[in-house]
């Protein structure tokens, strides 16, 4: 299912969340015999920008099997809508989504972060009230230590590629659904982490959260891509810290 959750994976991705301490060779043959049985489909990119470095097989969920998979699913969420098709979003841009999860299970594994749920888009997505919806990029919830109780955060990966503006509009979206009071994901109205790619990045989109006043400095925050798993599990633990006391 993680294809269908995420989206996309590069064959590097996958060995590091199913095949941790195998041969990247056992991942291939696996992979390979999944396309024989037209389970999923396979392209040749070359990575860039955060995922930066040689050309990787890509992997998306198979059409037909996608269709199974929401048949099997069998209750109502976004991905029901007529607009939701395999490809919609870039792989670039699910890649990098996917990257994330890898990161936060890799980093659970080590024991710095608990993460009790991952969901990518479109099942991430949130009613707005309005007849719309709240679109992030994800969906994560981490557990603070030594607790029964749980953080939630809704995640924007940044690619640098929209312009402040609409950045700005983006941001007014969720102070907007703060605003009226309406539950999220377990009742709760979760943070925002806004994930960019270098500090010029972070320096802008943070001075626009500066602009938009304490309430919006509160739930929105803004960090490099590489540091945003050990910026969750540092709430976390903040968190934990605050309980002790």
């Amino acid at each position: 299912t993680t294809l269908y959750q995420l989206n996309s994976a590069t064959i590097g991705q996958i060995h590091r969340l199913h095949f941790d301490g195998l041969t990247i060779r056992s991942c291939q043959y696996v992979m390979r015999r999944l396309v024989d049985w037209h389970a999923v489909s396979a392209t040749e990119r070359r990575m860039g920008g955060i995922l930066s470095g040689s050309g990787q097989t890509v992997y998306s969920l198979d059409p037909s099997a996608h269709r199974l998979m929401r048949l099997a699913e069998g209750r109502k969420n976004p991905r029901e809508l007529s607009d939701i098709k395999p490809g919609r979003w870039s792989h670039r841009h699910a890649l990098v989504i996917t990257e994330l999860y890898v990161q936060c299970v890799e980093s659970a594994r080590k024991g710095h972060l608990q993460l009790a749920d991952f969901a990518a888009e479109p099942a991430c997505w949130q009613e707005d009230g309005q007849g719309g919806y709240l679109r992030p990029d994800a969906y994560i919830k981490v557990a603070v230590p030594g607790t029964n109780r749980r953080q939630h955060w809704w995640i924007e990966v940044d690619l640098g590629t929209e312009s402040t503006p609409t950045v700005r509009r983006k941001f007014d979206r969720y102070m907007d659904f703060a605003g009226r009071n309406i539950a999220g994901p377990d009742g709760t109205v979760p943070r925002i982490l806004v994930t960019v790619a270098d500090d010029t990045r972070s320096a802008a989109l943070r001075r626009i959260v500066s602009r938009m006043g304490d309430r919006a400095a509160q739930l929105i925050h803004v960090s490099r891509f590489d540091v945003a798993t050990s910026v969750l599990a540092a709430f976390a633990e903040s968190s934990a810290s605050q309980e002790r006391e």
